[in-house]
């Protein structure tokens, strides 16, 4: 059973992949070749998926031919295991559908897309002094929350909103 803030970070999720690809136009999102390379628990026990009562679900290493690829800090996967955003030090944010094998564990990605945060003014975020996103999480209101680093702040992406609505800093 998924939790309403589960199911409101997942909505929100998919529908920030498609606000920010039908935002402003320097801000859509392209397609991206990833390649996924499976990373297994223990590099010395290849069969090895368990550590106490916990199941090992696989792990991927990404790569990609895109110069713009990479520096990711920040990972949101739908409460339903079907997709994943990445946001990076450079104001970038990758989605992708995740892919599983048989048994249901993690086995690679499909469907990449790539394309840059927008500000307030609708433009993509213009370099890493201000597009150096570090995290996300889920808001109460279905929206996801991004901090970024150098340049502090909260900005708050709301469903059918390419646009960020900023946070007061804490005690103002």
């Amino acid at each position: 059973m998924q939790t309403g803030l589960h199911m409101r970070f997942s909505l929100a999720c998919c529908v920030l992949c498609l606000c920010l690809a039908a935002g402003a136009p320097p801000a859509a999102a392209e397609p991206v070749a990833i390649e996924a390379r499976a990373v297994p628990l223990d590099d010395g026990d290849q069969a090895r998926d368990t550590v106490g009562a916990l199941r090992y679900r696989g792990g991927l290493a990404l790569r990609s031919p895109d110069p713009r690829f990479g520096g990711f800090s920040a990972l949101g996967v739908s409460s339903d295991g079907h997709r994943m955003i990445a946001l990076s030090d450079r104001g970038l944010r990758l989605g992708a559908h995740l892919i599983y094998d048989a048994k249901g564990d993690l086995a690679g990605v499909r469907d990449g897309d790539l394309g840059a945060l927008s500000g307030p003014d609708g433009l993509p975020l213009a370099d890493k002094t201000v597009g150096d996103a570090e995290s996300l999480t889920p808001g109460a209101e279905g929206e996801i929350i991004v901090a970024f680093e150098r340049h502090h702040r909260l900005w708050r992406y709301f469903p059918g909103d390419p646009l960020p609505h900023p946070l007061p800093p804490p005690g103002k």
